[in-house]
């Protein structure tokens, strides 16, 4: 059966769960900043304060920098490497000179940050000095898959800015243009990297608020995920 190893977010995810049934259940990485998977495990102190297994074991994964090394062993297996980066959004703490962790929603509730003995520092989302070490860090991104021959789908959809319902669409009072705005040059980043970009037109991009997530402007109508599908379908089998 055809498997896709998704590196991402529930973007890739949620268009990974309407593939056709012949593919198998995909692997799936999640909640690991291209940065801190290139820069390599971190050192912490303190006790992961998260009950949900699934969470721990993330965020244990974003800790140890597994993403790379599960690339490089596990993709050669897979039939399509699925990239999103939603997971950026909230960028990075550097606790330590080349020591990063995702700013994920697990790492907040874990409460591990507050536990290190210097307070990590955030490098937020957008600004010069993260985008310098995305940019580098997904230079090593495509040295690790470069060699597996496997497709890579980088599916860049925009924000929504509305709701199929009509409602107008923010993220933490930050405006969504504000937020499409930022992913701009990541995004262009990522063509020049020679990936197959999957996408869907601004007009298109609707957010739902029956998604099975809640209503966000990453959680997107049926349709979005069915035509990221399609087109990612199409390059593999192109």
């Amino acid at each position: 059966m055809p498997r896709a190893f998704i590196y991402g977010s529930c973007v890739g995810g949620d268009t990974a769960n309407v593939f056709p049934s012949e593919w198998d259940r995909p692997t799936y990485v999640a909640r690991q900043s291209i940065i801190s998977a290139a820069f390599g495990p971190t050192e912490v102190v303190g006790d992961i304060e998260l009950t949900s297994a699934f969470q721990r074991s993330m965020l244990e994964g974003d800790i140890e920098a597994t993403a790379f090394p599960r690339l490089r062993q596990e993709l050669p297996m897979h039939d399509a490497l699925i990239l999103d980066i939603v997971d950026e959004r909230l960028g990075v703490y550097e606790l330590a000179p080349g020591e990063y962790l995702t700013r994920s929603m697990e790492l907040i509730s874990s409460k591990l940050i507050g536990k290190q003995p210097v307070m990590p520092r955030l490098i937020d989302f957008g600004s010069d000095e993260h985008w310098g070490l995305w940019s580098r860090s997904v230079d090593s991104l495509v040295d690790v898959v470069k060699d597996s021959g496997i497709p890579v789908f980088a599916v860049l959809p925009p924000w929504s800015k509305k709701s199929i319902q009509g409602a107008d669409l923010a993220w933490h009072s930050v405006s969504v243009e504000s937020m499409n705005n930022k992913y701009a040059r990541y995004n262009e980043y990522l063509v020049q990297c020679d990936f197959t970009i999957v996408t869907v037109p601004d007009d298109e991009a609707l957010g739902d608020a029956e998604h099975k997530w809640g209503l966000a402007p990453f959680h997107y109508t049926d349709s979005v995920y069915e035509s990221l599908r399609d087109q990612i379908l199409a390059g593999v089998s192109s």
